[in-house]
């Protein structure tokens, strides 16, 4: 049986229900693939209600990658106001100390540093290495070196 479409995805993301900020992409996950799977396919009545709930604020995503020890997430409030909110997981309760030190710092550096979400790679790249120079700067070079070290071997190993 073919499934039916109500909508495309262009038009999940015009009507701000897309979780992440961005150009979409359900091949990010399972979760994405998911939630591109239902928002096509939902009937009319029920899509519509999602952006009533989405357009006064009672309703939003937060959809981390599996990886992600934190983050920090850009949401709107009821009155259009971005606000942003850190996210830390529960994966760091399993963390060295440093590491979960490392994680709350960096994440903290990027709102201080007032990065933008939706950028490019390589802006991405230059975020990462503003992050760690004002965490050198903060006294955090330690961790921040054990955490850069993480990192690349999480990257190296998941790629493998």
């Amino acid at each position: 049986m073919r499934k039916k479409y109500h909508r495309t995805l262009k038009e999940v993301c015009e009507d701000h229900l897309w979780p992440d900020p961005g150009k979409p992409d359900p091949q990010k996950s399972w979760r994405h693939r998911a939630v591109a799977e239902v928002l096509r396919r939902i009937p009319e009545s029920g899509y519509r209600r999602l952006r009533q709930l989405k357009a006064i604020g009672l309703f939003r995503w937060f959809v981390p990658t599996y990886g992600v020890q934190g983050a920090v997430t850009c949401f709107d409030d009821e009155g259009g106001i971005p606000f942003k909110v850190i996210y830390l997981s529960p994966r760091l309760e399993l963390a060295a100390w440093d590491i979960a030190v490392a994680v709350v710092a960096h994440e903290l550096a990027h709102l201080v540093l007032d990065h933008q979400f939706g950028s490019t790679e390589r802006e991405q790249e230059i975020y990462e290495e503003e992050v760690f120079r004002l965490l050198c700067e903060w006294g955090f070079e330690r961790e921040a070196k054990k955490h850069e070290a993480v990192i690349k071997w999480k990257t190296s190993w998941y790629s493998r």
